[in-house]
């Protein structure tokens, strides 16, 4: 039984901040802070790698082709000791966008190692306005009862620079170093999800919006169902086969329509205003616009799959679950200046649709889940799905044009 097996899993809750506008000011200006120090750890990075590669058994602590989390942050003490902008800050914002880069690197490393080649995803420099994640440890008080606030602090200790207090109901009040006052928050864990400690805290800009995130440990909650389902992902006639039956959340469709609005915005936008006078005030306007649309879109999308995901393993003992290669499956129809694509609008629709049901983001949630409620999930390749069909029509409408373009070559008189 779940009950009995001695693992803990992580879930994750978020919360939206009321910051005032001094709050927000600063909140905004701590998260262009940590763009700036991501870019400029990883310029570290590339200048060691550069100025070392080949030089094998140099001994200088600098002349190394390794640049570590324990290098980031040594070198991210001597910074707080030498700019009060950062020594105000707290110390596991800095050290959070350390250990992301750091992350990100072995990440690339193990792709380009298992061959990934293009795709290993090296880490790039940001924009200081792109910049969404204040690293935060934290340090709370969580209600022992109704309006009473519990003596037990979090065991990430004091200055953490990020409490958390309760006032009442679902109020509470977020204090954040370098931040003046406490910033109003709601919202409360669920009362049947007794956690046992909080593993991250971090203050997010998403969707033009303020949020507290917190990961916490607990035990695990999901049950195990009574027999085998099988899926297999369509992603043609609808989202996918349970046991041979199509299914398709209901909120995916409503997802297809706010998609065309968005296609709509973006056209509008692109037409209105040209790349150059992409600075104008207007234009950021609905650009902010566009981005909403599309956050909105992507939480309906996860939420929509989540509710799916959890309903088909609370009845499965085991899961056996057939997918294609997305991104084999879905390249663009465009081509290139050498050789060019076919069918374009077709399978440009084709691969949207595809897309848009976020196929990879279920997958990934019936394994965690299914490793939650105990049971087997067992994740194969689909070699001919149904979605193959779009490459073949690229590859049929390029031996059309061949065909054309030979017979006009020949002309009407010309032998065979």
């Amino acid at each position: 039984m779940t009950s009995e097996r001695n693992i803990r899993v992580h879930r994750r809750y978020t919360w939206k901040l009321y910051p005032t506008v001094e709050q927000a000011t600063a909140l905004h200006e701590q998260r262009m802070m940590i763009v700036d120090l991501w870019n400029a750890l990883l310029q570290r990075h590339e200048d060691i790698w550069r100025r070392t590669r080949g030089q094998k058994g140099v001994v200088h602590s600098e002349a190394r082709s390794s640049y570590t989390f324990f290098d980031m942050t040594a070198e991210i003490t001597d910074l707080r000791r030498e700019c009060a902008e950062w020594a105000a800050l707290s110390v596991w914002s800095a050290h959070g966008a350390a250990e992301a880069l750091d992350n990100a690197f072995k990440a690339f490393f193990r792709r380009a190692k298992a061959g990934a080649g293009a795709q290993s995803g090296y880490p790039r420099y940001r924009r200081r306005r792109d910049g969404t994640t204040i690293p935060h440890r934290h340090s709370l008080f969580w209600p022992a009862g109704p309006g009473k606030p519990s003596d037990t602090r979090a065991k990430s200790g004091a200055g953490s620079g990020c409490l958390l207090r309760h006032k009442h109901g679902r109020s509470w009040s977020l204090a954040l170093k370098a931040v003046d006052g406490p910033i109003h928050t709601r919202g409360m864990l669920p009362e049947n999800a007794p956690w046992d400690k909080m593993s991250a805290a971090n203050v997010l800009w998403q969707d033009g919006r303020w949020w507290f995130s917190v990961c916490v440990e607990m035990a695990p909650r999901r049950v195990r169902g009574q027999r085998p389902v099988a899926v297999d992902f369509d992603l043609i006639d609808g989202l996918a086969r349970i046991d041979g039956a199509l299914e398709t959340p209901e909120l995916l469709s409503r997802i297809a329509v706010l998609a065309q609005d968005l296609d709509r915005l973006k056209s509008e936008r692109d037409r209105r205003w040209p790349r150059a006078a992409r600075n104008d005030p207007d234009w950021q306007e609905a650009d902010e616009e566009i981005r909403r649309l599309s956050a909105r879109i992507a939480r309906i999308r996860r939420d929509c799959l989540h509710v799916w995901t959890t309903r088909i393993v609370r009845r499965a003992s085991d899961l056996t679950i057939r997918r294609p290669r997305i991104s084999e499956h879905t390249a663009s129809p465009h081509g290139d200046t050498k050789e060019w694509g076919a069918n374009t609008k077709a399978v440009s629709e084709l691969n949207r649709s595809v897309l848009s049901y976020a196929p990879a983001m279920a997958v990934q949630m019936f394994e965690y889940k299914a490793e939650e409620a105990g049971i087997r999930c067992d994740v194969l390749i689909d070699e001919t799905p149904a979605i193959a069909v779009g490459s073949a029509l690229v590859q049929a409408g390029k031996k059309l044009r061949r065909s054309a373009r030979a017979a006009k070559t020949q002309g009407p008189g010309s032998p065979g």
